[in-house]
């Protein structure tokens, strides 16, 4: 998030800008979603959320302490929505669907834009979801490849 803002003076901008169907964009800080969102390099178009919440979305929420994130969706369940980020091992949740304040509705990543239709964002949507236990190993081994 903008360094300029803290997190209420960004979330009323969102909204004033959602009030007027305007989408947001907002540059990644963090490596949580890494490898398919890179810290400074990328950036997300967020969205409204609607009621079609599903597995692997990515969402921007706010959690109780009052820092937002912008995690993928793992499961919903009756007792709320559990989340993890692209890097990450451990699930978060349940959380409460109001804690979600926008839905990511495609990003620019390394320039080029891509939306969910796209290949990569149904592998780390479908494959990488589903494969958590690998994650960490896999993403060490792109990193020595990628240096």
């Amino acid at each position: 998030m903008n360094n300029k803002y803290n997190a209420d003076d960004f979330l009323i901008i969102m909204n004033d800008k959602f009030n007027k169907n305007e989408v947001v964009k907002l540059t990644v800080t963090g490596n949580s979603m890494v490898p398919f969102l890179v810290h400074k390099r990328d950036t997300v178009i967020l969205t409204p959320v609607d009621e079609n919440i599903k597995k692997g979305d990515i969402l921007f929420y706010r959690r109780k302490n009052g820092k937002c994130v912008l995690h993928r969706v793992k499961n919903i369940t009756d007792d709320g929505i559990y989340f993890i980020g692209d890097s990450q091992d451990k699930i978060e949740g349940p959380l409460d669907i109001n804690c979600i304040l926008a839905k990511c509705d495609s990003v620019i990543r390394k320039n080029r834009i891509i939306n969910q239709n796209s290949i990569i964002w149904k592998f780390f949507r479908i494959v990488w979801l589903n494969i958590i236990p690998l994650r960490l190993p896999l993403i060490k081994i792109y990193s020595k490849i990628k240096k």
